[in-house]
């Protein structure tokens, strides 16, 4: 109930964040480099890069501006065939980082769009040593 009925005005990668704007592209992708942890095994994220291909919007941020990140996944992964809930909890600008995940509903002002909601979501990186398990 949190989130708007009807789709985002802007879904995209944040590029940057300075004052109370994000900058957010549409088109990106995220590239991770792992090392396979020698004999060892293990693997561990060694680095990562995002890389913003879309075009940017400026995406400015109020008072009155709803905040939330989606917590759906924070838990546990669902059974196959379980029905999934979202769900979603009140979060802060300042915790916004680049390279996150944001749905945006809001109005256009000239180039800018003026946020009334801001879905948040962590950058997704999966364990490739949890393949076949």
């Amino acid at each position: 109930p949190e989130l708007p009925a009807r789709s985002p005005d802007k879904t995209g990668m944040v590029t940057e964040v300075k004052d109370r704007s994000l900058m957010v592209s549409e088109g990106g992708s995220f590239k991770i480099s792992v090392d396979d942890g020698g004999a060892a095994g293990g693997g561990a994220v060694t680095s990562s890069n995002s890389e913003a291909t879309g075009p940017s919007t400026e995406v400015v941020v109020t008072g009155e501006t709803k905040i939330y990140r989606d917590t759906t996944f924070d838990e546990r992964m669902p059974g196959e065939n379980e029905k999934i809930q979202q769900v979603v909890e009140p979060f802060e600008f300042s915790q916004v980082n680049k390279d996150s995940f944001v749905s945006v509903w809001g109005y256009k002002r000239g180039d800018r769009l003026i946020a009334e909601v801001i879905l948040y979501s962590q950058p997704v990186i999966f364990n490739a040593g949890d393949e076949g398990e």
